[in-house]
């Protein structure tokens, strides 16, 4: 029984792993045309930041040249610690926000595996 269970669960996770790759190849896909493939190349140029990646920032963010500076873009996607405290109460520690650049962490990590306290 029990390994019914496990191969029911095995075949599960195998099934979305494929459903992830083919979303993928699709984000790809548009990142590689018109309007998104130049920016998604000027991107790419960064360390750690691939297509996928490239992608979710340019459909999140559509327009660059709407942030005052780089800070204010990197505090926007939760890059940089800031505070904004209008009274006696404040708040510390990771942003709400999570980064979209941990994504691709996330899903290049070996099957099985789990990331602790990054």
């Amino acid at each position: 029984m029990s390994q019914a269970t496990f191969d029911s669960y095995l075949l599960a996770v195998q099934q979305l792993e494929e459903r992830q790759r083919q979303l993928d190849l699709q984000l790809e896909h548009y990142g590689n045309q018109d309007p998104y493939r130049e920016p998604v190349g000027w991107l790419r140029c960064f360390k750690g930041i691939d297509t996928v990646t490239a992608v979710a920032l340019v459909a999140e963010l559509h327009d660059f040249r709407r942030f005052r500076s780089a800070r204010a873009l990197m505090s926007y996607v939760g890059l940089v610690p800031s505070e904004h405290s209008s009274g006696g109460r404040e708040r510390r520690g990771p942003s709400p926000r999570p980064a979209i650049v941990t994504c691709e962490d996330y899903w290049s990590r070996p099957p099985g595996t789990i990331a602790i306290g990054r």
